[in-house]
């Protein structure tokens, strides 16, 4: 568990390799502690590594102290686009595997000496 209140502030329903998002709350006592990007952080290497898509719905807090459009600037950080407006809708694809093969060395030796 990441902070003591993501069981109360977070709902995650899956379905296929889509991963939908709504509620990230953090209780204003919490804020500009990292603790929303500590979750996405989270959020996302989880994703990525089941390779699901999230969609997140972005709104604003109820108690008036950031706006949807102050806390998409957090989700674009985190690899989120906007694909709607009203309500604001964004999105994240996983990140590309890396499938580069790791550099090996050959070792080539004279096979007459």
């Amino acid at each position: 568990m990441i902070s003591p209140f993501m069981h109360d502030s977070l709902s995650i329903e899956e379905q296929s390799r889509i991963r939908y998002l709504s509620h990230l709350y953090v209780p204003k006592e919490h804020r500009r502690k990292g603790e929303a990007t500590k979750l996405l952080n989270k959020i996302t290497s989880e994703a990525d590594e089941a390779r699901a898509t999230l969609v997140a719905e972005v709104g604003a807090y109820d108690d008036g102290d950031l706006t949807g459009e102050a806390l998409a600037g957090l989700y674009v950080k985190h690899g989120f686009i906007k694909i709607q407006d009203s309500p604001l809708l964004m999105m994240r694809s996983p990140a590309p595997l890396n499938l580069s093969p790791k550099p090996t060395r050959l070792i080539i030796t004279d096979l007459y000496s």
